[in-house]
């Protein structure tokens, strides 16, 4: 479309727009017939503004649709190529943080085991001491006993951090039980699972994973971005 005819077509447009409020009010039957006969012209005019763009819109679209082919072409692979390494890390960090876990849990009763074992001397200590008449030194090394603290081997993940890799957490549900759960929790007009779904992700989310509900478990997912 060329210049010249858009100018035509936004002065006559605007022409018309300032013409039609002559017809904002209607009050006899002359003028409802001139305000119709208006109307007609303004459809008229519509019509000849879609001859003029529609080519012009129909050939942005085909050029749009043309460059997002040749986009998707190229970006395509490489998008199947960053959700297959996102997967492989995310599992990856995933059994790194669970045997880190378990590692954890071994520390912490290590620790706990030397805990007791140190309270346990302390307090057969203390009980000699009684015996041999001096409450003072037993109620010292009872008063030791209760201040000892093994504390447990620090246990990192052994998933590297990666200068312009991150790693957002976000909570998750898992729905173990869809019958578990308390019929206060679902919506009462629909019972189906799949509809829950997004409910009980928005309660992870609030609550952090803090809320119990019987038949569901809400665990924190670690993503994966670059």
């Amino acid at each position: 479309m060329s210049q010249l005819i858009e100018q035509e077509i936004e002065s006559k447009s605007i022409e018309v727009l300032t013409e039609s409020k002559k017809y904002l009010t209607i009050k006899t039957p002359e003028s409802y017939s001139a305000a119709a006969s208006f109307l007609k012209a303004v459809k008229s005019m519509q019509d000849k503004v879609l001859e003029a763009v529609d080519p012009v819109v129909k050939a942005a679209h085909a050029a749009h649709r043309a460059a997002s082919a040749q986009k998707n072409k190229y970006l395509d692979p490489l998008v199947q190529a960053e959700t297959s390494i996102k997967q492989s890390m995310r599992a990856y960090s995933v059994e790194q943080e669970k045997i880190a876990e378990d590692k954890r849990k071994k520390a912490d009763a290590e620790a706990k085991a030397k805990e007791d074992a140190q309270k346990k001397k302390l307090e057969e200590k203390a009980k000699e001491a009684e015996a041999q008449g001096d409450t003072s030194k037993a109620e010292e090394l009872r008063e030791k006993a209760e201040n000892v603290f093994v504390p447990a081997k620090e246990i990192k993940s052994n998933v590297p951090s990666v200068p312009g890799i991150k790693t957002p957490k976000r909570w998750k549900a898992i729905v173990e039980d869809f019958d578990k759960i308390p019929r206060e929790q679902l919506y009462a007009t629909d019972k189906q699972k799949e509809a829950h779904q997004s409910y009980f992700n928005q309660i992870a989310v609030s609550t952090r994973g803090t809320l119990k509900i019987e038949g569901i478990r809400f665990e924190e997912e670690k993503g994966i971005s670059a």
